[in-house]
């Protein structure tokens, strides 16, 4: 998860600052992200070739797995916005959901390392609420004209972290945005 997470968050950074990301930028993150998937991949047909009081969840594994696909997938489109020779305007509004996204799979990457007297603990954490950072950010990024593509690749992204936390048993708390910066509480309140 950690590799993914560093591949979308090198897009995402590019996209806030309004920079080309070059292929030697892309390539090592984009490179780590596809194999620490193939190894999951592996790791999860092998476990399901086991015996069945050693197998993983076959459903929480193969939905993980799929998830991350559509993570993935999107975040490759993403990615050739940003390594796209034509000027663009930095997207500094995307910030408060890119942090958010950050978040929500660092809770992920830890509920599915977590040993099983660490699973309460990590599902009680509060998440940051995706949604609403995405419809902030879209309500904002108006007067940018942010490209039709670029939105639902991003809501594409936001429905996949959110699913995956779902998946690891991870819920929205109340107390979720409360660390907010009162820049971000106003963007986000912002119409």
């Amino acid at each position: 998860m950690s590799a993914q997470r560093a591949y979308l968050g090198t897009i995402l950074d590019a996209m806030i600052s309004g920079r080309r990301a070059t292929e030697s930028q892309m390539r090592g993150p984009s490179r780590r992200a596809r194999l620490t998937r193939t190894r999951a991949e592996a790791t999860v047909a092998r476990s399901l070739s086991e015996p069945a009081t050693r197998r993983i969840d076959a459903e929480q594994s193969q939905g993980m797995l799929a998830v991350m696909r559509r993570l993935t997938q999107a975040a490759h489109v993403l990615r050739l916005e940003v390594q796209d020779e034509r000027p663009r305007q930095p997207l500094p509004q995307l910030k408060p959901l890119a942090t958010g996204i950050d978040e929500v799979l660092s809770s992920v990457e830890v509920a599915l390392r977590a040993r099983p007297d660490e699973v309460e603990t990590a599902a009680t954490r509060a998440l940051p609420d995706l949604r609403a950072r995405y419809m902030a950010f879209t309500r904002e990024a108006a007067e940018a004209h942010p490209e039709e593509g670029l939105i639902a690749e991003l809501d594409e992204i936001v429905d996949a972290a959110n699913s995956l936390a779902s998946i690891a048993g991870l819920r929205r708390g109340p107390a979720a945005d409360a660390g907010r910066s009162q820049a971000e509480d106003a963007s986000l309140l912002h119409s």
